[in-house]
């Protein structure tokens, strides 16, 4: 009996120790230690292993659309097992918290912390030791599929580490964190379209910096503040950023705004980043979300850019579970105030005149200069670390508001613009007959386009146009697209012509720039020297131009598009309003 006893003790140390053991390994991989980080294939069937049996939680990975790669999308979901659904999750108060990673897989630093992140909460291992009552996790493995499979050791040349990594253009070399509202890729489609039906409360984008030097692993973008509806521009300000940068002070990782410097000098300042709807979180801003970028130094070891990534992501957590209820109110007062706004800011430009300071813990510039290329570089001293005080403007005004209408109609032709409207969740309507209407137009002044391709399109800048009421003919099947709702502020910013990131200047409605229709001088100028002595109204149009000191083939080319002859689409923007 007393063998059996001893036996008995004997085999409850062994298991005990096998726990501990089990155990210290599991809490070893709540960090990275390498250099190293995951292929496609062995990321995805990690995220798979992660899908186990929960009392608590949990947890599905699920493809939520194609991707230009050929292979699908995926999303880990997690939530807390009191509520069946995500849906009844979120209506019982859930903030939900939306990750995403990959859009640049050379900048791999977060595709490791989402997955160590997503482990620590499954097991059990979070920052705050709790199972999360009320917050739902949405995590993107990789959202650049193509560039991810796309791996090499070097494009990153400023980076240090990993040994291996994705590229950053997707499989059509499209930079993904530019097409957020021309949504060229299947898989900005895929998630833009999940993004409106889950309506995270909290969206975060990680990164890997360039550019400077600098003493932080971690600089942090947020959406600009005064892009945002009020009631979430004065909560992101006061209070959930000033908490997530005291999260991570608190854990010995003091973090920076990202480092972009007003004339690429220390000395100089820093910009605030102006994150126009084309970025990933300047897209989320326009349904009031709010928005963050992670930039982990890229000089910094990956191990090391990789962990601080995921303290962000455990203060993040920490800060949700304590303000999910503030998060949300401040969301839906926002939502509220942009149905019943009449005006929306479309343009920005930083106010130089309006400035603070930041006290920045850098390295002293020194320039050097290199005589075989008869070049001079600044270089970092990294042996003479500084702490400085600099100017910090971030303060942007806006250049162009737009009055918003009561409707908008859009012909039935202008599929590209429809089908993004619907892939972004806004109704639209259907005209049941054909029907003359009389609709606020613009016609097109100055559309001026890059002279180089930027993300397959030429994009156009500095665009005018002038309004004017007139009569127009639609017809059945056209769509009309009500105002007066929270989806207002993205409404107006893809729709309006001179919106800085709009439908137009993306190039969608390019063919109203070519005029189809002209004339012979040797026949206008017979009919036009007959109007002269017989239409005091053309002759009276005639003088007026003859005295602007107009060419002789400007002067006839006016008296054209005064003429019935001209052709009045040209150059009509084919969005039309209903005041």
């Amino acid at each position: 009996m007393e063998r059996e006893k001893h036996l008995t003790r004997i085999a409850g140390i062994v298991i005990l120790l096998a726990f501990n053991i089990l155990a210290l390994k599991s809490y070893s991989q709540t960090v990275f230690s390498g250099n190293k980080t995951f292929e496609y294939s062995a990321l995805i069937s990690a995220y798979k292993q992660l899908i186990q049996p929960s009392a608590k939680l949990n947890a599905s990975l699920d493809s939520i659309g194609p991707t230009d790669s050929g292979k699908p999308l995926y999303v880990l979901t997690i939530w807390n097992k009191n509520y069946k659904t995500v849906a009844e999750a979120k209506a019982n108060g859930c903030v939900t918290l939306f990750v995403n990673n990959g859009i640049h897989p050379g900048e791999s630093c977060g595709i490791e912390a989402s997955y160590l992140f997503a482990k620590n909460i499954l097991s059990g291992n979070l920052s705050a030791q709790t199972i999360p009552q009320n917050i739902i996790y949405c995590i993107v493995p990789v959202f650049n599929v193509g560039g991810m499979l796309n791996r090499n050791c070097c494009t990153r040349s400023n980076q240090n580490g990993p040994e291996a990594y994705g590229f950053r253009g997707s499989s059509k070399n499209l930079d993904l964190n530019r097409d957020f509202i021309k949504c060229d890729a299947l898989e900005t489609q895929s998630l833009t379209s999940y993004l409106r039906k889950t309506d995270p409360d909290v969206f975060v984008d990680t990164h890997t910096s360039d550019g400077a030097d600098y003493t932080y692993t971690m600089t942090l973008i947020e959406t600009q503040r005064n892009k945002l509806i009020a009631p979430t521009s004065s909560y992101q300000q006061e209070t959930l950023t000033p908490a997530l940068y005291n999260g991570m002070a608190a854990q010995g990782n003091e973090m920076a705004p990202y480092v972009d410097f007003k004339e690429n000098t220390l000395a100089s300042g820093l910009v605030d980043f102006l994150d126009i709807p084309r970025f990933s979180t300047g897209y989320t801003a326009l349904f009031h979300c709010f928005g963050y970028v992670t930039e982990a130094h890229m000089l910094k070891p990956f191990e090391e850019r990789v962990n601080s990534t995921l303290q962000f992501l455990n203060v993040m957590d920490s800060v949700l579970q304590k303000q999910a209820k503030q998060v949300i109110e401040s969301r839906n007062k926002a939502k509220e105030a942009c149905a019943a706004q009449s005006k929306f800011e479309v343009k920005w430009t930083l106010d130089t005149t309006n400035f603070g300071s930041f006290n920045f813990k850098g390295f002293k510039e020194e320039e050097v200069y290199y005589p075989d290329f008869e070049l001079t570089a600044v270089q970092y001293n990294t042996n003479k670390p500084i702490d400085i005080k600099i100017p910090y403007y971030k303060t942007y005004t806006a250049t162009k508001s737009i009055e918003k209408p009561s409707y908008y109609i859009i012909p039935q032709q202008w599929q590209k613009a429809i089908h993004l409207l619907q892939n972004n969740g806004i109704v639209l309507e259907r005209l049941k007959r054909d029907t003359t209407i009389s609709v606020e137009t613009y016609r097109i002044q100055q559309p001026i386009k890059n002279r180089n391709a930027y993300e397959g399109h030429y994009l156009h800048t500095n665009i005018s146009a002038e309004k004017s009421v007139e009569s127009i003919q639609f017809f059945a099947g056209d769509f009309l697209v009500k105002m007066g709702s929270p989806n207002d502020y993205f409404i107006l910013s893809v729709l309006e012509p001179e919106a800085v990131d709009s439908y137009f200047a993306w190039n969608f409605f390019d063919e109203i720039l070519m005029q189809k229709e002209y004339y012979s001088n040797y026949l206008i100028l017979p009919q036009f020297a007959q109007k002269l002595k017989t239409d005091l109204d053309f002759k009276a149009t005639y003088d007026a131009l003859k005295a602007a000191g107009l060419t002789s083939d400007e002067l006839v080319y006016k008296l054209y598009q005064s003429s019935e002859a001209y052709e009045k689409t040209y150059l009509r923007y084919p969005v039309y309003r209903i005041k």
